[in-house]
């Protein structure tokens, strides 16, 4: 399975990231087998527990302790640091475990919503329609401006008057 992910903006008046993807069964497929939308939460930065090479947590006085020796009632001020996320890791995972719902669940075709694209289950049409996902250039959580996101960003979706359908 491969799959090729297109990323459209932040859905519009939420902080969520609007990514296309197209699943390919196989290397050699040109058409894809499945298309999903995913509204997804990412973020450039996250924040984590500071822990050491043994997975002891730092507190916020400087020491460490072994999450298996802490108590469960007890009331632990942790260090904390920033990291840079992996978003592309992310849209990838979140893209692989679609893939696997959708061979457990014997889906294919297009479940973007939109009825003029035909999505099946176990080779039979499944209706869909709803309202296109509309998508703008908001950027709250600084995901838009990263170079990887960069390189497969695609014009935003923007639906002029209420239409059913899915994103395009």
């Amino acid at each position: 399975m491969r799959f090729e992910a297109e990323v459209h903006g932040t859905v519009k008046g939420t902080e969520l990231t609007y990514v296309l993807v197209r699943y390919f069964a196989s290397d050699s497929d040109t058409e894809p087998t499945l298309v999903e939308e995913h509204l997804m939460q990412l973020a450039d930065e996250g924040e984590r527990i500071i822990t050491d090479a043994n997975g002891h947590y730092q507190l916020a006085d400087g020491s460490f302790i072994d999450p298996a020796k802490m108590e469960p009632d007890g009331k632990y001020e942790f260090a904390r640091e920033t990291f840079k996320r992996d978003v592309m890791a992310e849209i990838a995972e979140a893209a692989g475990r679609r893939w696997q719902r959708g061979i457990e669940k014997k889906q294919s075709g297009d479940w973007t919503g939109d009825d003029t694209k035909p999505a099946y289950v176990d080779g039979v049409s499944v209706k869909q329609g709803r309202q296109i996902i509309e998508t703008d250039d908001a950027d709250p959580k600084g995901v838009l401006a990263r170079a990887d996101i960069e390189a497969i960003k695609k014009p935003r979706v923007v639906a002029a008057e209420p239409i059913k359908g899915g994103a395009r």
